[in-house]
């Protein structure tokens, strides 16, 4: 177009001057033939030359007028043509400059930008006079200079070059455009743009979308309006055991047959109602595995949002399933421990701060429980429970180790047991156990021992227990004085090693400690057995069994000095012996008592009967019932010494006591004792039952005569 307005130019340049030399040439040759055919037929001095000669001139003027006219004429219809083509051209090029769709730019040889249209402008962002004079490597910014260089030359070559490249728009974004770049005739080069960034970013679009379809981890089906599958992407044929060759124009039933119409029925619903249908689906993969799959079904449109099939994103969620079913099946069994277990269960954040809590329905706290969660450990617990508890939650979560802290709930008058172990880097568990009844236990655990203690220290035995194992679990001080044991580890000896060492004390060793070996095994013998030592003493022996149940646990040896009590024994038994000869001898002086009472009776009444008796017969008389009384008194004696006679108090005088008894004593203690009275010179009485006080007296010196077997003094 350019290269036709030029040559147009071209022709107005050189019209006029072709037509003075057309005029010129005619001009000659009309002077020089002319001037020759009239000299030929007329002489120059005839008036008819003269006349031929005006006629010529007239003639020439007017042929060449015409002549004029005529190429004047044609001039000036060629010009108005050229001149309506030429503004047609123009309106042409400036309808298809100024509105065409794509940007066009004008480059002159030294490649500045002459034109540029509005759709360049707004491809740039530059205005048109920024636009103008504009280096094409200022725009086209992916080329070098060298590079431009060389796309001329192939321009040059090829009369067009058409390419894909990124410009700079003046906000500082890329675009993408296809460019084509020509050159006309005139040495001119259009620059025709076409915006690709669309196409780009829908062909990368396409491609990424292509990219994450192969490498999507859930499966993906794509199938027609009929069911049929039109594409699968790898995960599906991982997840469903088809390869993409074997899933092509196969329905979609060979893998949901199990639950084919009714999902069917499900999806059209959701697509009629949301436009998507999601839920949970079981499928059956190759080797006819049963699995369970989270699938969204989404409707696959084309341009005229048409639904031309589906698209159907699996994800198998079987283990997920199994999973959740065995977490559900966990989560079932914690519970029911939670609300078996009879303690508190709470969840902490590192401050302190209670994030969950599962109450006991013995425990009432303090607190209702939706006031509880969020709040700090400060609301329920005592001010120094709490900074236990801060110290323990910062100690549970540095250690990662079980940390103890006993605290209360006010106004709960109970005691409990919390154990901290770190959930994570930021919260820890508490379990609260009720330990009231175990602190009362203990207390009463520890009375009991205390107890025990105290009265098997405070006990006369000799103890010693021995374990099922054969070791040493107890022993009192008693036990290690009466058998000289050094108390030096005695608590880790063997059973074994403690007998060697205390029945060496005993007389007949080897038995004893053959019993204590058998016995010690025995589980439900109780045994009671006599040590004699070397030394005299006498150990009474007794064990048996600590059985709790049927549970064995050992056996408790008691040993006690008797040697004593054996002696008290002996004793008791002769006074025993001593008693029964008391009760004979006051059976036997009852008798003789009555027996007096007639003597003397009979006296009295014979001697009041008869006063005037001769003096010798009085005096004999006198005698018997003197020697009668006597008798009477030594039987009263008797009746006193064996406990058959009550007690009477009443002064009395030592000395004549003493001096009556005088002979009695001395025929008691026999000829190798002497007696001797020392008598006080003012005695005093005393308030004593005289029979009693002379049985006292009898048993001193029955006691001492017994004492000194080959003789001796009492004084």
């Amino acid at each position: 177009m350019f290269s036709e307005l030029k040559r147009f130019d071209q022709k107005l340049e050189i019209g006029p001057f072709w037509i003075s030399a057309i005029y010129l040439i005619i001009s000659c040759l009309w002077i020089g033939f002319s001037d020759i055919v009239i000299a030929t037929l007329i002489s120059y001095s005839s008036t008819a030359f003269v006349w031929l000669g005006i006629i010529k001139a007239w003639g020439f003027v007017a042929a060449t007028s015409l002549a004029l006219f005529i190429l004047l004429r044609r001039y000036i219809f060629v010009v108005q043509n050229a001149q309506y083509r030429l503004a047609l051209s123009e309106e042409r090029y400036h309808q298809f400059f100024e509105y065409t769709h794509d940007p066009v730019l004008l480059f002159n040889s030294h490649g500045r930008c002459i034109d540029a249209n509005p759709q360049a402008e707004v491809l740039t962002g530059y205005p048109h006079e920024e636009l103008l004079n504009r280096h094409i490597s200022k725009l086209l910014s992916r080329q070098s200079s060298p590079e431009i260089i060389e796309l001329f030359e192939a321009v040059a070559k090829l009369g067009f070059i058409r390419q894909e490249t990124a410009i700079t728009h003046q906000d500082g974004t890329m675009r993408w455009v296809e460019y084509t770049l020509v050159q006309d005739t005139g040495g001119y080069y259009p620059l025709i743009l076409r915006d690709i960034t669309a196409q780009k970013n829908h062909l990368e679009s396409l491609q990424r979308a292509a990219l994450i379809f192969q490498h999507l981890t859930v499966g993906i089906l794509v199938t027609d309006e009929t069911g049929r599958i039109t594409d699968i992407n790898p995960a599906a044929e991982k997840m469903f055991g088809y390869n993409k060759a074997e899933m092509m124009g196969q329905s979609t039933g060979v893998l949901y047959d199990l639950q084919l119409r009714k999902s069917r029925e499900a999806i059209m619903a959701g697509l009629q109602k949301t436009g998507y249908w999601h839920g949970e689906i079981q499928f059956m993969r190759k080797n006819n595995q049963i699995g369970v799959c989270d699938r969204v079904v989404v409707p696959l449109l084309d341009e005229h949002n048409r639904m031309v099939g589906r698209i159907s994103i699996n994800q198998d969620i079987t283990d997920r399933k199994h999973a959740e079913t065995q977490l559900r099946e966990k989560n079932a069994q914690m519970e029911a421990v939670f609300r078996a277990m009879p303690d508190l269960y709470f969840r902490l954040d590192a401050t302190g701060r209670i994030l969950d809590v599962k109450p006991n329905l013995h425990i009432d706290l303090p607190l209702l429980l939706e006031d509880i969660i969020y709040n700090h450990v400060h609301s329920i617990v005592p001010a120094d429970t709490a900074d236990k508890f801060e110290q323990a939650i910062t100690q549970a979560l540095a250690t990662k180790l079980v940390t103890n802290v006993e605290c209360s709930f006010p106004p709960i008058p109970k005691i409990y047991e919390a154990r901290l172990s770190a959930l994570n880097d930021y919260e820890v568990v508490v379990i609260c156990r009720d330990m009231t009844e175990d602190k009362e236990a203990e207390a009463r655990l520890k009375l009991q021992r205390t107890l025990l203690t105290s009265i098997s220290e405070a006990s006369l035995d000799g103890i010693f227990v021995g374990s099922e194992a054969g070791k040493c679990i107890y022993y009192n001080r008693n036990f290690l004085k009466m058998w000289s044991v050094p108390d030096t580890n005695l608590d880790k000896a063997e059973c074994l090693e403690i007998v060697e060492a205390i029945y060496a004390q005993v007389t007949e060793p080897a038995k004893s400690k053959a019993d204590f070996e058998r016995l010690m095994v025995d589980q439900v013998k109780v045994d009671r057995d006599q040590l004699q030592l070397t030394d005299g003493q006498v150990f009474d022996r007794y064990t048996a069994p600590l059985v709790d149940g049927e549970t064995f646990y050992g056996r408790v040896w008691y040993y006690r000095d008797i040697t004593e009590h054996l002696k008290l024994e002996a004793q008791l038994r002769q006074s025993q012996k001593m008693e029964a000869i008391g009760r004979l001898a006051g059976g036997i002086a009852h008798d003789f008592n009555n027996i007096l009472t007639i003597v003397i009776g009979n006296l009295e009444f014979l001697m009041d009967r008869t006063p005037d008796l001769p003096e010798p017969i009085q005096h004999d008389l006198d005698t018997v019932k003197a020697a009668a009384q006597r008798a009477a008194k030594l039987t009263s004696q008797l009746l006193a010494f064996s406990r058959q006679q009550n007690i009477r108090s009443q002064p009395v005088a030592v000395n004549d006591l003493l001096q009556g008894l005088r002979r009695l004593l001395e025929g008691m203690v026999g000829d190798d004792i002497t007696l001797d009275l020392m008598l006080k010179a003012n005695p005093d009485r005393v308030m004593f039952d005289p029979n009693q006080l002379e049985q006292v007296l009898f048993n001193l010196v029955a006691n001492a005569r017994d004492a000194m077997p080959e003789g001796g003094r009492i004084t």
